[in-house]
C-alpha cells in the first residue's frame, strides 16, 4: 500500500471556473495529463462545485471522474479508479505562494516533526506529524493535506485500506490557489451507499480520524477536523456483489 504526495509545482494562468478556482480540466492541464484533462471535459465527469469553511480556508470539491487508464502518469493508473479536484484557496482572500509554502514546511522540519523524505508520511516514522482540529494559515502545512475515502456500513480498515492501495494525491499551486489531484481505487462500486470525501492534514487512516455515527453519516473525532464531503454517486453504477467481494478480502487479509 502506497499513499503519496507528489511534489508541488507552479503555474500562473488566468481562467477561473468554481468559485474562483480553475476547473478540474484545467487543473489537469497544467499538471500536462491530457488523457486526466479530456476525462473531466467529457460526460461522465461529475461536477460538483461545494464549498466547506475550515478555519482559515475554503475548501471546494470541484469534480470527480471515474473510469479505467483516466491519467497519463498519476501513479500510472491501469485500472480503474476515481479522481477527485479539490481547491483550497485563503479564506480571507490573501493568494498563496510558494514561499508560504515553504514558510510551512520550515516550520514542520523546524518543530522536528519530519526527518527525511522515506519518513516523511508516515506515522511510525514520523515524530508527532499530529493531525490538527482545523486548517489553520498559521500551522497547517498544506503539502501534508491530502483526501481519504469512506463508506458507509465499512469497517473503517477495510474501506482505508482498499482506497489507499496505490493512491496518490499529487498537488499543485497555481495563481494563488492550491489543488489536490486525488486518485484512489473504483468508489463507484460502493454508489448504492453514501461514499465520503474527507480532506485533512496529517497521515493517519481516516478510521483514526473519524467516526461513523448511528445513523451512518460520519464525523471527525474530538481533536481532528477538516472538510468532509458526501460523494454525489450515482447509484445506478453500484456493484454489490463486488464491493463484497473486496470487504470479504480486505477483512481475510
Amino acid at each position: 500500500m502506497a499513499a503519496a504526495v507528489a511534489a508541488t509545482f507552479a503555474f500562473a494562468v488566468s481562467a477561473f471556473a468554481i468559485g474562483g478556482f480553475l476547473a478540474p480540466e484545467e487543473v489537469a492541464r497544467e499538471l500536462q495529463d491530457a488523457s486526466l484533462e479530456t476525462a473531466f471535459a467529457g460526460s461522465d465527469a461529475v461536477p460538483v462545485g461545494e464549498t466547506q469553511r475550515v478555519g482559515d480556508y475554503d475548501v471546494t470539491l470541484e469534480g470527480l471522474v471515474t473510469g479505467e487508464n483516466l491519467s497519463d502518469w498519476i501513479d500510472n493508473y491501469d485500472r480503474s479508479a476515481t479522481y477527485a479536484v479539490v481547491g483550497l484557496r485563503r479564506a480571507d482572500g490573501t493568494p498563496l505562494t510558494e514561499e508560504m509554502l515553504a514558510a510551512m514546511r520550515d516550520k514542520r522540519y523546524a518543530a522536528g516533526e519530519m526527518i527525511g523524505a522515506d519518513e516523511y508520511y508516515w506515522p511510525d516514522g514520523a515524530k508527532a506529524l499530529s493531525n490538527r482540529e482545523t486548517l489553520s494559515a498559521e500551522d497547517t502545512d498544506l503539502e501534508l493535506v491530502a483526501c481519504h475515502a469512506l463508506v458507509q456500513g465499512l469497517e473503517g480498515s477495510v474501506l482505508s485500506d482498499y482506497a489507499t492501495d496505490g493512491a496518490s494525491c499529487t498537488s499543485v499551486l497555481i495563481d494563488g490557489a492550491y489543488y489536490l489531484v486525488a486518485a484512489v481505487n473504483d468508489l463507484s462500486v460502493f454508489a448504492d451507499r453514501p461514499v465520503y470525501l474527507a480532506v485533512y492534514e496529517g497521515v493517519d487512516k481516516p478510521a483514526s480520524i473519524l467516526q461513523e455515527n448511528p445513523d451512518g453519516s460520519f464525523s471527525y473525532r474530538e481533536g481532528h477536523g477538516g472538510a468532509l464531503f458526501k460523494l454525489p454517486l450515482d447509484p445506478a453504477d453500484a456493484d454489490p456483489e463486488k464491493a463484497a467481494q473486496i470487504a470479504a478480502e480486505r477483512s481475510a487479509a
